[in-house]
């Protein structure tokens, strides 16, 4: 059984390391207001979830995906390191390094006081470009966990805000 696992994990590791190698930009790019990876804005919730390993990575809650009430691809979030911009933005990337690509983000910040603890987000969003980089933080049990998201979302559409808008300047109060 764990020489099955193991085996199971190697042949996932190769595939994304020769994905990396042999350069498959449409597997792993990122195109603002357009995709993420082979998911598209607009695209059908049936042919994405046909796609090949598109299971893998729902289940494991690396891309998350919103519809429409249609079926539609609405937004398309990652946490995975793996997809990345044409110039190289990942959710590896500071804030910084977004907003000198994208400019004209605009910053929200949010709170969200649900029962496995509190969440904040700083989220930088280019509504023109259709892309939005974020860094949420959970505060629970005295322990705080952070995790960069990339959106990919329609243009001239403000991305998914999750909770209460905050000022941004001001310290949070659980």
């Amino acid at each position: 059984m764990k020489v099955t696992a193991l085996f199971i994990a190697a042949i996932v590791l190769l595939d994304w390391s020769l994905q990396a190698v042999c350069g498959d930009a449409v597997y792993n790019l990122i195109e603002p207001g357009i995709s993420l990876g082979e998911i598209h804005i607009g695209q059908k919730e049936d042919s994405v979830k046909a796609l090949p390993g598109m299971s893998k990575y729902l289940m494991s809650r690396d891309i998350v995906v919103q519809y429409s009430d249609d079926g539609d691809v609405t937004e398309i979030m990652t946490i995975s390191h793996y997809f990345k911009t044409n110039h190289g933005i990942t959710t590896r990337s500071s804030a910084t390094a977004f907003r000198k690509l994208f400019p004209s983000a605009q910053l929200t910040c949010t709170i969200d006081r649900g029962v496995s603890g509190i969440s904040t987000s700083r989220i930088y969003d280019n509504i023109d470009s259709g892309i939005a980089f974020s860094t949420d933080t959970l505060s629970s049990h005295g322990r705080k966990d952070s995790v960069n998201i990339i959106t990919v979302h329609r243009k001239n559409t403000p991305v998914s805000i999750f909770g209460e808008i905050i000022d941004c300047a001001k310290p949070i109060v659980p």
